[in-house]
């Protein structure tokens, strides 16, 4: 969240939304780094873990969206979207929200994390499609 926050504050935009999913996030990663896990890790608990890793993602990620008086089942919704980047988003419901560039920064870090995903896992052979799931005409 830092880079929306540089963005929100070059455009004279409220930093506060920023400031506060900041510091939810580094607050939530020390209190979950003072628990030590297991080195024998079975694969049910491992997929466990990455499963709710991605849902803890995308609901820090919807901190900032929370503030705008978006719905907290829309806020997550934008968030996964961005890191998926499936190319669904509800701008239709939330325009003047997508019109401000520190939300449009939110969204395209999100993205960025999306490609960088790709990036690297495109060597892997196990990686079949990094695409947005959009159909291009």
């Amino acid at each position: 969240m830092l880079v929306p926050l540089l963005v929100a504050f070059y455009y004279r935009e409220p930093l506060v939304p920023f400031i506060v999913s900041f510091f939810i996030t580094l607050i939530s990663a020390l209190l979950l780094m003072r628990f030590k896990g297991r080195e024998d890790w079975q694969q049910k608990e491992a997929l466990s873990i990455v499963a709710l890793s991605w849902l803890a993602a995308a609901i820090f990620g919807a901190i900032p969206f929370l503030f705008e008086r978006v719905s907290f089942i829309d806020a997550v919704f934008e968030a996964m979207s961005g890191f998926y980047f499936n190319g669904f988003f509800n701008s239709y419901k939330y325009r003047e929200l997508f019109k401000k560039p520190s939300f449009l920064a939110v969204f395209h870090c999100l993205a960025w994390r999306h490609g960088n995903y790709c990036t690297f896992h495109s060597s892997s052979t196990k990686a079949r499609s990094c695409r947005p799931s959009v159909v291009q005409g």
